[in-house]
């Protein structure tokens, strides 16, 4: 079962980081981007009001939240934060982006939440995301959006894939990793607890004789 308490720090969490990281970018990083600066500044702009909203909205939900839509809640809490580190790659310049080290958070995220296995899923989501958005701006299919081609051309075809396959090998060993640390947490976590009940049991035997 997660635990409301969980899913309430994240989402406070993420609401500092969001303010401290994207407010910056805005002012003072939006002049290297690929894409125009003032489309990026608006992009930016309208993405920081929509985590603060959505953030916002999860936290009202979350204090009459049942165990069932906590866990829904703390899935969403994940697919937007995957949502939000991928249009930030895209607003920085895809391929020359430095941002891509986000998905780490998301993948170590789902496993403090939620479990191991959900840690495996947002790797590959990652993977795929992250795949799709060099690939795409490759293959110019990125034009509309106004993330330029040529950074990605320039490179090459194998220097992509090689992109690629180093993300996709690190954002696997994250989920690995952080998956172990998170489950071990939780044995802990349950032990103290049943620690914690056998001395309530015992001092209520003592206070008994």
């Amino acid at each position: 079962m997660i635990e409301k308490k969980k899913v309430f720090w994240f989402i406070l969490l993420r609401l500092l980081v969001v303010t401290l990281f994207l407010v910056t970018t805005v002012y003072l990083d939006v002049h290297t981007y690929d894409v125009s600066g003032e489309v990026a500044g608006k992009v930016l702009l309208r993405l920081i009001g929509a985590t603060y909203l959505f953030s916002l909205l999860s936290l009202v939900a979350l204090r009459p939240a049942t165990p069932r839509h906590v866990r829904t809640l703390a899935y969403l809490q994940i697919v937007w934060d995957l949502i939000l580190v991928t249009v930030l790659i895209l607003v920085s310049g895809g391929v020359t982006s430095h941002y891509a080290f986000l998905y780490f958070l998301s993948i170590i995220s789902a496993s403090a939440l939620l479990s191991r296995s959900q840690a495996y899923y947002t790797a590959s989501l990652c993977v795929i995301l992250y795949g799709a958005i060099l690939d795409f701006q490759y293959y110019d299919k990125l034009a509309p959006l106004g993330l330029d081609a040529a950074p990605a051309q320039q490179w090459g075809a194998g220097y992509v894939f090689y992109l690629i396959f180093l993300h996709g090998a690190s954002f696997f060993l994250t989920a690995v990793l952080a998956g172990h640390m998170a489950e071990r947490a939780r044995v802990s976590e349950t032990a103290l607890k049943e620690k914690a009940i056998d001395y309530e049991e015992l001092e209520r035997l003592n206070s008994s004789i």
